[in-house]
């Protein structure tokens, strides 16, 4: 899931010269880029993998949870090495460049 990939992502750096980078940073960056898009169920936004994301390796699978069933988002590793090589686009779409 995107926020264990931006927690290790975060602790691969120096906590006091970089802060930390957001879930939304990637799943911004990626609706941008047109590999998720948005959806709404049940008044909720969900983001949900386009084509172009389910070829790059992101897909939805069906879990249960404790608060009932939910759509997880997973990337596979050709999508976690493709926003890796895309990291300084994501930061720069975070930090508003």
């Amino acid at each position: 899931m995107i926020t264990k990939f931006a927690a290790r992502i975060t602790d691969l750096v120096d906590a006091g010269s970089m802060r930390k980078l957001k879930v939304t940073a990637f799943t911004s960056w990626l609706v941008e880029k047109g590999y998720l898009y948005e959806d709404t169920v049940n008044e909720k936004k969900h983001k949900r993998p386009t084509q172009a994301g389910e070829k790059l390796g992101i897909f939805a699978e069906a879990r249960d949870g404790q608060g009932g069933g939910y759509i997880a988002i997973l990337y596979k590793e050709k999508a976690q090495r493709f926003l890796i090589e895309n990291l300084d686009q994501i930061i720069a779409l975070s930090n508003g460049e």
